[in-house]
C-alpha cells in the first residue's frame, strides 16, 4: 500500500470520518476534547468520557500503519529540527512541549463542546480512533517534515489533504442530514475566542509539527518524542480548564446575605 496516500485519497478518507462517525455513534468527533476528559479523569464520569477511548485508538492506528511498512522505527530525534534549527536533545523536547501547550490551550479557547446523547460501547470508539489514526498516518499528517513544509510553503501535499477532507465532510454531512441519519449540528458562533484560539493553536501546530490527534498517532508509529507534545497538550488543556473555572467562579454572583 502506497505511503503516503495521494492527497485526494487521504482527504477523502479523513473527511469521511466525521460524518460516518456521527452516523454510527450519534456523536460529533472532536479530538481535543479528549484531553479535557483526561484532565478530569479523577472526577465523576461525564457525558464526554467516551473521548478517552477514542484517544486510546489513535496510537493503535499509527502502529498499524507502520506495520504495513515493516514495523515502527522507534526514535527520539526530530531530524527536521536538526536540519532547520540545529536543535538537539532537550531543545527539541522543549519546543515540542511548548508547541503542545499552545495547541492544547488554543484548541479549548476556540472550542464549544457539542455532543448527541447516544450510548455506544467503548470498544466502538477505540476502533474508530484506530481507524482515524491509521488514516492520519497514511496521509503523512504525522510527519513533522510534511507539516513543516506546509507552513513553509515548500510542500503542498497536506494543503490538498485538508482541502479534500473539508469538502468531503461537508458533502457527506449534508447528505446524511437530509437522509435523517445525522441530527443537525449547531453552528459555532464566530467570535474573538475562535480567532484567538485559532492563532494560538496554529502557532503550536507550526512549532510542534503536530496536533491533538497526530501526536498520539505519532507515538503509535514509534516517534517517542511525541510524548513531549502530548504532555504539552495536556498541560495546555489543564491550564485552560483552570483559568475557565477560575473565571466562572469570579463571574458568579455573590451569595453573601445582605446586612440587616
Amino acid at each position: 500500500m502506497t505511503h503516503p496516500w495521494p492527497f485526494w485519497l487521504a482527504g477523502l478518507a479523513i473527511g469521511a470520518f466525521v460524518p460516518l462517525f456521527a452516523a454510527a455513534t450519534g456523536k460529533i468527533l472532536g479530538v481535543s476534547g479528549g484531553y479535557t476528559e483526561a484532565c478530569a479523569v479523577a472526577e465523576p464520569a461525564r457525558a464526554e468520557r467516551w473521548k478517552l477511548w477514542f484517544l486510546l485508538g489513535l496510537p493503535l492506528g499509527g502502529f498499524a500503519s507502520r506495520a504495513l511498512d515493516g514495523g515502527a522505527e522507534w526514535t527520539t530525534n526530530v531530524a527536521v529540527f536538526e536540519t532547520l534549527y540545529r536543535w538537539n536533545g532537550g531543545a527539541q523536547l522543549a519546543a515540542l512541549a511548548a508547541g503542545g501547550f499552545l495547541i492544547g490551550y488554543g484548541a479549548r479557547v476556540g472550542a464549544r463542546p457539542v455532543a448527541l446523547e447516544v450510548r455506544v460501547k467503548n470498544l466502538v470508539f477505540v476502533v474508530f480512533g484506530a481507524g482515524f489514526g491509521f488514516c492520519l498516518s497514511r496521509a503523512d499528517a504525522t510527519s513533522i517534515d510534511a507539516i513543516s513544509g506546509m507552513f513553509r510553503l515548500t510542500d503542498l501535499h497536506l494543503f490538498g489533504v485538508i482541502g479534500v477532507a473539508i469538502a468531503t465532510a461537508a458533502v457527506l454531512l449534508f447528505a446524511l442530514r437530509r437522509a435523517g441519519l445525522v441530527a443537525p449540528i449547531p453552528a459555532k458562533p464566530m467570535g474573538r475566542s475562535v480567532l484567538i484560539g485559532g492563532l494560538v493553536f496554529g502557532a503550536g501546530w507550526a512549532i510542534a509539527g503536530s496536533c491533538p490527534g497526530t501526536a498520539l498517532a505519532q507515538l503509535g508509529e514509534g516517534k517517542l518524542y511525541a510524548l513531549a507534545t502530548a504532555l504539552g497538550i495536556l498541560a495546555g488543556t489543564w491550564t485552560w480548564r483552570r483559568v475557565s473555572m477560575q473565571s466562572a467562579r469570579s463571574a458568579a454572583p455573590s451569595r453573601t446575605a445582605p446586612a440587616a
